[in-house]
């Protein structure tokens, strides 16, 4: 919500009051890299108050690298789950790239023609 607020004022808006107008300072502020700055501002403070000694999980180290390639568990068991799902998202990208198509071949008034290919 907050990081919403501020994108609305680096446009110039103010929620819920569309008409109140918002100062150019207000305007730039609202521009910086607010998600990032909550982030360090965060650690910052887990940091000076020692908060992962009074339960605060924290991320720790990360092991450096990329794990070893290898198949999940159970991998082919799932595959004829995993085959219909693949066949249902074809299908509805397909019919999306259509309805995309029919929609500017309304616009531009051009004919349709699902066999051909791009």
């Amino acid at each position: 919500v907050f990081l919403s607020f501020i994108r609305k004022l680096g446009q110039g808006k103010v929620m819920f009051f569309p008409k109140l107008q918002v100062s150019r300072r207000v305007r730039l502020a609202a521009k910086l890299p607010w998600a990032f700055i909550l982030v360090i501002a965060y650690i910052c403070i887990t940091f000076s108050l020692r908060l992962d000694h009074d339960g605060v999980k924290i991320t720790g180290a990360v092991p450096s690298g990329l794990p070893p390639l290898k198949f999940p568990n159970k991998f082919f068991e799932a595959v004829p789950k995993l085959i219909s799902i693949t066949i249902q998202i074809v299908i509805i990208g397909y019919l999306e790239s259509i309805a995309v198509e029919t929609k500017f071949a309304t616009l531009l008034k051009y004919q349709v023609r699902p066999t051909q290919e791009a």
